[in-house]
């Protein structure tokens, strides 16, 4: 099992395929490596692909505490370091689009490229008026507090938010299965380290290519902060997903991908 051992002696997972410019993809919260199979598949014929879980989910090992975006980043700029050896393009989903911009924010040497997609520029709730991430009555009915049981917080999730379009049973199920990989505890423990997370201060510094992926009709990650983070990053383009909800990465595939292969056409032009 492929597995990178961090600076305080933790494994991460990762898988690692093709060849050609690094892409790494950071999986959202509640989701491991596997929500970006299509990606891979799509992807790696001309590109090297890496995935990889959070520290306390999915395959990756799961210390007491550390549960921190912080120290999560830091695993993310190590994975750089040790398994790419290289500057690669990034792209973060979700939860996972906060990790990409503090690591091109912080580590511009190792990042040629950057997506961000059904995130933020900033954890939740409105900040000087503007809205984006998602809102805190969002936060306060998916974790611990709700009177429902987990598995019934994740199913209420998946069938609100997610998908813009019906999808099957076995895609249903497999999606909470996929969320349940991170324990209730880890879940609480990033979220609540992660609120006061603002980027602002320096998106500007961000001068990568990069690209915001966002659905308009996602009411996860509430659309109107695409539109401050491309703004706020100098080098940034919009591509706006019509067919879809949060999970934009599976409804729409060949968009999210094609935009992708433009992206990193980009960042080996700016090399």
């Amino acid at each position: 099992m492929p597995t990178f051992i961090a600076s305080d002696e933790t494994s991460i997972y990762y898988e690692d395929f093709g060849e050609g410019t690094p892409i790494v993809f950071i999986c959202s919260g509640n989701a491991t490596h596997s929500m970006w199979e299509e990606q891979v598949a799509g992807l790696a014929p001309k590109h090297r692909t890496i995935t990889f879980d959070w520290r306390g989910t999915g395959l990756s090992g799961r210390p007491r505490s550390g549960y921190t975006a912080e120290r999560a980043a830091e695993d993310l700029a190590e994975l750089l370091e040790q398994v790419v050896a290289a500057p690669a393009v990034l792209v973060g989903h979700g939860m996972g689009g906060h990790l990409a911009i503090l690591v091109a924010a912080k580590h511009p040497e190792l990042v040629s490229g950057l997506a961000v997609a059904s995130s933020g520029p900033w954890y939740a709730g409105e900040r000087d008026g503007l809205v984006g991430g998602m809102s805190m009555e969002f936060i306060e009915g998916s974790v611990s507090g709700t009177g429902l049981t987990y598995p019934d917080v994740m199913a209420k999730m998946t069938d609100t938010y997610l998908f813009k379009n019906p999808v099957s049973d076995i895609v249903r199920t497999a999606t909470i299965l996929q969320q349940l990989e991170w324990p209730l505890y880890v879940l609480d423990a990033y979220d609540i380290n992660m609120r006061d997370l603002d980027h602002r201060a320096y998106l500007g510094d961000i001068t990568q290519p990069t690209v915001i992926l966002h659905s308009k009709h996602d009411t996860k990650q509430r659309f109107e902060g695409a539109s401050v983070l491309q703004e706020a990053i100098p080098n940034a383009e919009l591509v706006v997903f019509e067919d879809s909800a949060h999970a934009i990465q599976a409804e729409e595939i060949e968009l999210f991908n094609a935009s992708l292969e433009r992206l990193v056409d980009r960042a080996n032009a700016a090399a």
